[in-house]
């Protein structure tokens, strides 16, 4: 059986794209997902509309208005699911917010903290790659899957390096992100199909320049011995280093050294290094 997912949002901060993934939720295969509508009474018409786009939400009443912190702390306690997810677009939101919320999850017990984040990229007074890197610095538990418009070889590249676990796209289906982030909490790395082809992409290139890189490197006729002197050279390593490093004289160093430099056809330790650069061994 499919764990059960609650979803948090806030009466009072419902965008349309908000309202949009909830429709979207209530027409979804993921069998189990609860709504929880955090109230504070502001506007019943907001809680009406909801109850339009998701049938049969929790609502959780407030006397007052909590702002963001609070009233995603007072949904989360009230949640059932195994999975929480935090469902909120303020349009108005403070370009400093990222620093109350990092607060009040320091505040919290391991146990209160959400398992899974979902990160835009592109957000006002921040960027998500370094909101993804602080957040996965802090709790490495936590775990950070990326929801974006952007398919780039560079943003995918710098949000995977920065602690993502997974990558979506927002055209996919609300079911599907609700599942990724199920699957990442798991211990998966969901990505959609366009960031896929993107990953495939890159690695292919990688492995067609790294034999292209052999090839090249072949004909030189390098013996492994001095294919090995050639990557301590590199290192900038001296000769007794190289010696003590390969268990030879530091005499028989300096022959495969000679022979290197002739079948590189090189003059010095500067230009032998950058072939070794050029061909990946440094």
């Amino acid at each position: 059986m499919r764990p059960l997912v609650s979803i948090v949002t806030l009466n009072w901060n419902q965008a349309e794209v908000t309202c949009d993934l909830l429709h979207s939720l209530s027409c979804a295969t993921y069998p189990r997902i609860e709504v929880i509508v955090v109230d504070n009474g502001s506007d019943p018409r907001d809680v009406a509309k909801l109850s339009r786009v998701f049938p049969r939400p929790r609502i959780v009443r407030s006397r007052e208005n909590l702002g963001f912190t609070g009233g995603n702390n007072l949904g989360m306690r009230v949640a059932r699911g195994e999975y929480v997810l935090l469902l909120n677009n303020d349009v108005e939101v403070d370009p400093g917010f990222l620093e109350p919320l990092v607060a009040a999850m320091e505040a919290m017990d391991a146990a209160e903290r959400p398992d899974a984040v979902l990160m835009d990229l592109e957000m006002p007074g921040m960027d998500g790659v370094a909101a993804t890197a602080a957040v996965r610095q802090r709790w490495p538990e936590v775990t950070v899957v990326v929801l974006t418009v952007f398919d780039d070889d560079r943003r995918i590249g710098a949000a995977l390096a920065a602690g993502a676990a997974g990558y979506l796209l927002k055209d996919e289906p609300a079911d599907a992100i609700v599942g990724a982030l199920v699957r990442a909490v798991r211990g998966e790395a969901p990505v959609s199909g366009g960031v896929a082809r993107v990953l495939v992409e890159r690695v292919r290139q990688q492995e067609q320049a790294r034999q292209a890189s052999e090839a090249a490197l072949a004909a030189y006729r390098l013996t492994p011995r001095e294919r090995e002197v050639l990557v301590l050279l590199a290192t900038g390593a001296s000769d007794d280093e190289m010696a003590d490093r390969l268990f030879l004289s530091p005499h028989t160093v300096q022959s495969h050294t000679k022979n290197l430099y002739r079948k590189l056809g090189v003059g010095s330790r500067a230009a032998a290094t950058r072939i070794a650069a050029t061909h990946g061994l440094t």
